[in-house]
C-alpha cells in the first residue's frame, strides 16, 4: 500500500526552498557584511582625517610658541618662516578634508584658527594659544563621538 503525500504543494515548496535558502543566506550575510565594511571605512577614514587636521593644528601652536619668544628678543625670522609654513599646512589640511567637512563647517574651524592665528607679531601668545586650544579640543570630542 502506497501513502500519498496529504500536502504535496507544502512539500514541493520546503523542496524548493531548500536548495534556494542557503543562496538566500550567503546572499544576506554578504550584502550585511559589505554595509558594516563600508561604514567601518567610513569611520576610520574619519578618524584618520580628524587625526591629521589635529597634528596639523597642533603644530603650528609648536611654531607659535617658538616664534613668540624669539621675535620679542628681534631674532625671530627663521621661525617667523617656520610658523608660516605650519600655518599654509594647517589650512590646506582644514580645506582639503572630505569625510570632516561638515563637521568643520559646524564648529566654523577654518574661521576660527585663522581668528587665532592673525596678527602673529602684535598681539602675544596667551591670547592665541588658548583659541586653537580650545578649537582642537572640540575637534578631539567630535572625533570620538562616531
Amino acid at each position: 500500500m502506497q501513502v500519498t503525500d496529504p500536502y504535496p504543494v507544502l512539500t514541493l515548496a520546503l523542496s524548493i526552498w531548500a536548495g534556494i535558502g542557503p543562496l538566500v543566506g550567503l546572499l544576506a550575510g554578504h550584502y550585511l557584511l559589505r554595509s558594516w565594511q563600508r561604514e567601518q571605512w567610513l569611520l576610520d577614514s574619519r578618524k584618520q582625517e580628524f587625526r591629521e587636521l589635529i597634528t596639523a593644528l597642533t603644530d603650528t601652536i609648536v611654531h607659535l610658541m617658538m616664534f613668540t619668544p624669539a621675535y620679542e628678543v628681534g631674532k625671530g625670522a627663521e621661525e617667523f618662516d617656520e610658523l608660516k609654513a605650519a600655518q599654509k599646512i594647517a589650512m590646506r589640511v582644514l580645506a582639503d578634508r572630505i569625510y570632516i567637512a561638515e563637521d568643520l563647517r559646524e564648529l566654523n574651524a577654518a574661521e576660527r584658527f585663522f581668528e587665532a592665528i592673525q596678527g602673529a607679531r602684535q598681539s602675544n601668545l596667551t591670547e592665541r594659544s588658548p583659541k586653537l586650544a580650545a578649537l582642537i579640543g572640540e575637534l578631539v570630542i567630535r572625533a570620538n563621538k562616531r
